[in-house]
């Protein structure tokens, strides 16, 4: 499966103008296989057994789950239910909506600001990340 320019836009970029939507599209877009969303359950059929996670382990380590308030592929509703569902753990769980944003806010040209927010909860919970030196 593959994604027509258009289509990206709508999906992933919609937040974006069309000239940076269609410079992303020729970076990021390959053909993929249709696995993931059939084991997802988003095919019709079930949900596959590897696609279960377990949201009450509260030996994990923090997630910070991150949305775009505008994503069209993975809606905020969506993202506040995973929440809800890990927020019932002892383990620490952060929700971070960025206003505005659509599905490509780790690949647009605001990706920064998300990934310094990431980098920062992350910091604050104790895991530090190791970046290559430029």
């Amino acid at each position: 499966m593959t994604l027509s320019p258009e289509r990206f836009h709508h999906v992933f970029a919609n937040t974006l103008g069309a000239g940076e939507s269609d410079r992303l599209h020729h970076r990021y877009v390959v053909p993929a296989p249709c696995r993931l969303l059939a084991d997802l359950g988003c095919a019709g059929g079930p949900r596959s057994p590897r696609a279960v996670a377990d949201a009450g382990k509260a030996g994990r380590g923090p997630l910070p789950l991150i949305s775009g308030q505008e994503d069209r592929l993975v809606p905020d509703e969506a993202t506040r239910a995973v929440y809800e569902q890990y927020g019932d753990t002892t383990a620490v769980t952060g929700l971070k909506q960025f206003a505005d944003r659509a599905h490509s806010l780790v690949i647009d040209s605001g990706w920064r600001f998300v990934a310094d927010y990431a980098l920062g909860w992350l910091d604050e919970h104790g895991i530090r990340a190791h970046l290559p030196q430029d």
